[in-house]
């Protein structure tokens, strides 16, 4: 019963952030289209990743958005040590900040902001991070189909050319964010 309490719990809180993205793209649709393509990328990149509240736990920051991918900050923090002899940051925040990195790239290539949950992610590991320094993440998607979306990037610190890990992942492409609106209709329709 417990196991079951907790799915909802979860499908309760993926459509909360469906309505507060919805919600906040609704509130930019009009200043975006005054801007450029790069600004309307990193707008949009900035706003998906303040909408994450472990993203903002983690105190991570979009560093760059445009048509050629995203990059993002994790900052070295005690908080997500994994080894607290060797300060080495656990690879489950390393893993955090590349799923996200990945998905929010997909802002930077859809014409629209669109659900995209996360299909599969597989990280390579090549070396711990350096204790003590922030780790960025870049990812871009190379291959857009109508039902997924394809990613790869790395994990780096000081060097692009030594990542600490690469990644691939796929997401699956819901459509547009739900309207609240356009749903209340939508269920008054069907007798709801």
């Amino acid at each position: 019963m417990l196991r079951l309490v907790r799915k909802v719990q979860h499908l309760v809180d993926f459509w909360s952030l469906v309505h507060v993205l919805g919600t906040m793209l609704s509130f930019i649709a009009k200043p975006l289209q005054r801007r450029t393509v790069h600004e309307r990328i990193e707008l949009r990149a900035r706003n998906f990743l303040s909408a994450l509240r472990h993203c903002q736990h983690l105190q991570m920051t979009v560093e760059h958005a445009g048509e050629q991918g995203l990059i993002i900050k994790l900052p070295y923090s005690d908080a997500i040590v994994g080894n607290p002899v060797t300060g080495v940051i656990h690879g489950g925040a390393i893993t955090t900040l590349m799923d996200t990195c990945c998905g929010i790239s997909t802002v930077c290539y859809l014409p629209e902001f669109e659900i995209c949950p996360t299909l599969d992610l597989r990280i390579d590991y090549m070396h711990p991070a350096e204790p003590g320094k922030a780790i960025f993440g870049f990812a871009e998607c190379y291959r857009v189909t109508p039902a997924v979306i394809f990613t790869r990037g790395i994990a780096y610190q000081d060097d692009r050319s030594e990542p600490i890990a690469h990644v691939v992942g796929t997401f699956m492409r819901m459509g547009k964010a739900v309207d609240q609106d356009n749903l209340k209709a939508h269920g008054d329709e069907e007798g709801a």
